[in-house]
């Protein structure tokens, strides 16, 4: 196949020749042969581009050398230049074990560390890379492969056959007289010496095991709510004697379980019969091309000595991470690693009934917010209970809908004198109970005298069909930076507190967390809602809360004009404060990026940013709307697929992206600057 060697990147492409791409992340022209170019020159970032970048062409080179065809074309097969350059933002290319099952797994490492999707996953540099390859042809350790000891012996003894075995049958001889000298040494003091030594390093090698294994149940122990605190605390009770250790009582049965503090002084023990080394002073390699080992503080003339130093050191290093108070996982921290510690979320766990149902507000509030409901004509007599976690904080003004503060992602707020919440970087995610309903989702360009007639349907948008939610809870607002951070320890915007200029909103605002998150992938997501007792929408709920009782292609009207006031797309303002010259919306929004959440008007159940903003992740994995539903949510019951989807269009896109039946997807794993989520949540009955 040819593949021409100029493309554009997505974001000028999109522009010019796709007008249902919302890939809006990048401009200009990138010159390459598309399946030769490293990810980051596909995507037009420019300012990413470095040696890296040249080891992923040279190691799609070898791919091609390897697989017999170019990375991402099968042989015989043509495909465009759009097309190719999306495989390559989506994926990489097909394995090459399962091409040629027959190729050296050490070339494969090779390729595949050369080919990595994140640079600094690749080698630093072609030098490094053609070191890997030297030492393939020497026969010598492959560092993409595989590393330590055990793999520079074997392959040393595949260079030097003859002598290996001489040296095998000289350790056999040596072992054997050694076993001899023990059986006649016959001295009690020594044998108990060294059964002693064998029993404490038996039992810091466990701590490994042991360190590893709560980490892991601890990712289990989620939501922190009151029937997960005897589980908290048996957790908490051998996190403790990993830290503190246990002394032996045989008179109760109790095994000894040795500690931080005994890590340490057995580590000092050893560190006496080496030689303390300054890494500054070390020498460095004389090429560049050879990577040297971190010099380590200390050396050692025996091995063992050497090999028990940096176990016990990365043993220490670890427990005093684990038990650090501010981010470890033992205590009341929080880190973006694990989130909240445990001790934290027993704490949580602990108080939240109090806080959210059985105390004497929240119990006043739940009283008053069940009568309503009977009321309520939007309710139809909705019998409501308490929910765990959530606290009433009453009907939006406009909306008559009932609001309710999740508490585990910060405060309730308050509401103003006019009725609407004041919005604070310390707020909780605030759920709008949606009363569910039957709607038509979907549109269609066919029939102007049909429901949902859109002139920009697009095909995946169509059968419109019927479908039944149930009442449910959903964000009002995109999750702010402020609530992911309280959720999970960071934040990994890219217009972040750090990063956002003042010059991006008309106001000159400065910046706050109180901008909706984004570069978070569908997995981020679904892991911090399943943490947080939340959810993602599925497609039916999250079209059933945008349309809220209308049928037009936005929930403002029919034409685009009619955003102006509610959604914050593509358009002047971005033009003229830092944006490209893509095409964008007549008006002026005021926002160059993603702006504070609710700076828009709200939709008829309450909700903003339902049209812009940012992109939101849902439930489902993308199919086609033939596949039936699940009752209750509206998920489309269909085997898993490739991509899951989003809704709702962002800054960077134009109107026919942000109707209210858009269909749009990504890989589960992508994690983009316009996409973000607002979580849901079912109503528990």
């Amino acid at each position: 196949p040819t593949i021409a060697s100029g493309v554009r990147t997505i974001r000028r492409q999109e522009r010019s020749d796709a007008s249902d791409s919302p890939l809006v992340t990048m401009e200009g022209d990138v010159v390459g042969t598309p399946a030769y170019m490293p990810p980051e020159q596909a995507q037009g970032r420019v300012e990413l581009l470095t040696a890296r970048s040249d080891v992923y062409a040279i190691g799609a080179m070898l791919y091609h050398l390897l697989a017999r065809h170019m990375p991402y074309v099968e042989p015989g097969v043509r495909v465009s230049n759009r097309t190719l350059l999306l495989w390559l933002l989506d994926r990489p290319p097909r394995a090459l074990a399962t091409i040629r099952p027959g190729i050296p797994l050490e070339l494969v490492a090779i390729c595949e560390k050369a080919m990595a999707r994140d640079p600094a996953d690749r080698y630093t540099d072609t030098l490094a890379l053609a070191e890997d390859l030297r030492a393939y042809l020497e026969r010598r350790v492959v560092r993409a492969h595989a590393t330590g000891a055990w793999a520079e012996a074997r392959k040393w003894v595949e260079r030097n056959k003859p002598l290996a075995a001489a040296l095998a049958a000289a350790v056999v001889l040596l072992v054997a007289g050694l076993w001899a000298s023990l059986v006649f040494k016959g001295r009690a003091d020594d044998q108990a010496r060294i059964a002693t030594q064998k029993a404490n390093d038996v039992l810091s090698l466990s701590a490994v095991h042991d360190l590893a294994e709560l980490e892991r149940e601890a990712a289990l122990l989620w939501p922190p709510e009151p029937d997960m605190i005897p589980r908290y605390d048996a957790w908490l009770a051998r996190a403790r004697m990993l830290v503190d250790g246990v002394p032996a009582d045989p008179r109760r049965g109790i095994e000894p379980r040795v500690g931080l503090a005994d890590h340490k002084a057995k580590l000092a023990q050893i560190r006496l019969r080496g030689r303390h080394v300054d890494p500054a002073s070390a020498p460095t390699p004389s090429t560049p091309a050879r990577k040297a080992k971190p010099p380590s503080e200390y050396e050692f003339s025996d091995t063992r000595d050497r090999w028990w130093n940096d176990q016990l050191a990365g043993l220490v290093a670890r427990i005093e991470a684990f038990a650090d108070p501010g981010t470890g996982l033992l205590g009341p921290g929080i880190s973006p690693e694990h989130g909240w510690g445990i001790a934290r979320r027993r704490e949580f766990a602990a108080a939240i009934e109090e806080r959210s149902v059985s105390g004497p507000d929240p119990a006043r509030r739940w009283t008053q917010a069940t009568e309503a409901m009977r009321a309520s004509p939007h309710y139809d007599g909705l019998e409501l209970v308490p929910q765990l976690g959530l606290l009433p904080i009453g009907p939006d003004p406009r909306s008559g809908l009932w609001e309710f503060a999740h508490l585990m992602s910060g405060d309730a707020p308050e509401r103003g004198a006019d009725g609407a919440l004041v919005r604070t970087e310390s707020m909780g995610i605030v759920l709008v109970l949606i009363p569910g309903g039957t709607f038509s989702m979907g549109a269609q360009k066919e029939d102007p005298a049909e429901p949902h007639f859109d002139p920009l349907a697009n095909e995946n948008e169509s059968p419109v069909h019927e479908v039944t939610v149930a009442p449910y809870f959903l964000s009002k607002f995109e999750i702010t930076q402020a609530q992911w951070r309280t959720l999970t320890g960071g934040t990994p915007s890219l217009y972040s507190e750090q990063e956002y200029s003042n010059d991006w909103n008309r106001a000159g605002h400065s910046a706050t967390e109180l901008h909706p998150v984004e570069r978070v992938s569908w997995n981020d997501c679904a892991r911090a809602c399943t943490c947080s007792g939340l959810a993602l929408p599925t497609e039916a709920q999250w079209e059933f809360a945008c349309r809220a009782g209308t049928s037009t292609p936005f929930w403002s009207g029919s034409r685009d004009e009619t955003l102006a006031e509610v959604a914050n797309l593509a358009d002047e303002y971005a033009v003229q404060h830092g944006g490209s010259s893509w095409q964008t919306e007549a008006w002026d929004d005021g926002n160059a990026v993603h702006a504070v959440v609710g700076s828009y008007a709200a939709n008829p159940f309450g909700l903003h940013d339902t049209h812009g903003n940012v992109w939101e992740w849902c439930e489902d994995w993308l199919n086609d709307y033939s596949n039936p539903v699940r009752a209750g949510d509206g998920l489309r019951t269909v085997e898993v697929t490739r991509f899951r989807t989003c809704r709702g269009g962002s800054f960077g896109t134009l109107a026919d992206l942000a109707r209210s039946s858009t269909r749009w997807f990504g890989d589960p794993g992508s994690a983009l600057d316009f996409l973000g989520l607002r979580p849901a949540r079912p109503l528990q009955r």
